[in-house]
């Protein structure tokens, strides 16, 4: 999550907020509010507030892929991955969009495609969890059992669990 700004200003004991900052702290409540949603399940709402967010800051390379996230859940998949890609079109260091992009292709069954992802995600950020993971199934999935074996192991060092 982006870190939230919060700095103003005081002259006498009126308190300024530049405008860029007020835009940077609707867009932190805006991000809040999306992942709620996201949460529980409202993801019609969650991708409304992820477009609210791309109106204010476009080139906003986490807000696509979050959306990616969020249309490739209720079955966009065309679009979803279009977002993905624009989110590292727009910051090609982003390990979040490279590991969400990699584990779409995962769940789409485009193993080796989304294997070569997962790396670049593991290695922009080595402690990827969530990378690992979906790396190791889309290298169980081509029948590499021992590497898959080495990242889930992996995932778990970093303390991925389950979610059941």
């Amino acid at each position: 999550m982006r870190p939230l700004l919060a700095i103003g200003f005081s002259l006498t004991t009126l308190t300024i907020t530049p405008p860029a900052l007020v835009q940077a702290q609707s867009v932190e409540d805006l991000y809040r509010q999306a992942a709620a949603a996201y949460r529980t399940g409202d993801y019609s709402q969650a991708e409304t507030i992820l477009q609210q967010i791309l109106q204010l800051t476009p080139d906003d390379a986490i807000a696509h892929a979050g959306l990616g996230g969020v249309l490739s859940v209720q079955g966009r998949d065309e679009e979803a991955e279009e977002a993905f890609r624009q989110a590292l079109l727009l910051d090609p260091n982003n390990a979040f969009a490279y590991t969400g992009l990699g584990e779409f292709l995962r769940e789409q069954g485009r193993d080796e495609e989304a294997e070569d992802i997962l790396r670049e995600a593991i290695r922009l950020d080595p402690n990827d969890a969530l990378a690992y993971n979906n790396l190791g199934t889309a290298l169980e999935r081509q029948g590499r059992e021992a590497e898959a074996e080495a990242a889930f192991e992996e995932a778990r060092r970093l303390g991925f669990e389950l979610p059941f």
